[in-house]
């Protein structure tokens, strides 16, 4: 049960605070934390079975495969495919960040890229 502000919080931005209130109940109420350690098990897992993928850093559905030296190239092959991933402050590491509800179903895209991708060093 998530409380009303009080005065510490201020009465201020109640939109703000109704959309917070939210949020959490959906994420209680569907188990999503849960469901995104499920997910990154099972993500973590099918991330190894690719040679060029060389480490899989970063918890829940917040990750980074480490790709040295290919990030740039596959970033591209992935957005030419309509699969947005992002760039790291590593330039060694592409960040994958799947919504919390994602299915293993929705990932086939990204699975069917990754096999598709053609690297001569892989």
């Amino acid at each position: 049960e998530v409380e009303l502000p009080d005065e510490r919080f201020g009465w201020g931005n109640l939109i703000g605070y109704q959309a917070l209130k939210t949020t959490v109940e959906v994420l209680e109420s569907d188990d999503l934390v849960s469901r995104a350690r499920q997910m990154e098990t099972y993500i973590r897992a099918r991330l190894g079975a690719y040679p060029f993928v060389q480490e899989v850093r970063g918890r829940g559905l917040l990750l980074g495969m480490i790709l040295n030296p290919l990030v740039k190239d596959f970033h591209t092959y992935l957005l030419n495919r309509g699969i947005l991933t992002m760039a790291s402050e590593d330039p060694n590491v592409l960040c994958i960040l799947p919504p919390l509800t994602v299915t293993e179903e929705e990932c086939d895209p990204f699975w069917r890229a990754l096999e598709e991708f053609e690297y001569s060093g892989a």
